[in-house]
């Protein structure tokens, strides 16, 4: 077994590496540690996706095209060129969903679902923990604004900072909700602070 990895993960990266075998109309560089693999063609599109994570695998084939995007945001893989990668990707969805419809592939995807609802394990946790919630203050100063709202701001101007925009957003949230000065809310998931 590679070192890290769950039998899960390797069952998910066969089937995906079966499945990036069949691309037409450019290159991917799969590059996963030391080992570096092409699917497809080289020509004019060759993009180079790197795994970060090997959960990657699991992700993509459970959610197809959302998969792949929340892998990405779940930092599982990088690219130097994030838009090759989806180029040669969308050159090959007629060929990538007909795969996905095989009923065995919707079996080993309910096969992945089935272990996201397992509990982490207390290593897992800590390490979520971590890399969610223990970067402190002064890291999310940098890039968020004095709310210290991490999710989607509302420009009603464009002229608006992100500030305004954010400030904007919460008061209309309190004015879809109906609340008042005299409300007790209790908020979780929109922001740092």
């Amino acid at each position: 077994m590679i070192p890290g990895y769950r039998s899960g993960d390797l069952a998910a990266r066969a089937i995906a590496s079966n499945l990036l075998r069949r691309l037409g109309g450019g290159q991917l560089t799969v590059v996963e540690g030391r080992r570096r693999e092409r699917y497809g063609q080289p020509g004019e599109l060759e993009a180079t996706l790197n795994v970060m994570h090997p959960a990657l695998w699991r992700t993509a084939l459970a959610g197809g095209g959302v998969g792949l995007a929340e892998a990405y945001m779940g930092g599982l893989w990088e690219s130097d060129d994030v838009v090759a990668v989806l180029r040669v990707l969308a050159r090959n969805v007629d060929r990538i969903n007909r795969f996905l419809r095989n009923p065995f592939t919707r079996i080993r995807a309910t096969a992945h679902l089935m272990d996201r609802f397992r509990a982490p394990s207390a290593e897992e946790d800590r390490r979520n923990i971590h890399a969610h919630y223990d970067l402190g203050d002064d890291f999310f100063k940098l890039f968020l604004d004095p709310t210290m709202a991490y999710s989607c701001a509302l420009f009603e101007d464009p002229a608006m900072t992100l500030e305004q925009a954010s400030t904007a957003k919460f008061d209309a949230i309190c004015r879809r909700l109906g609340l008042s000065s005299e409300s007790n809310v209790i908020e979780i998931g929109t922001g740092w602070g």
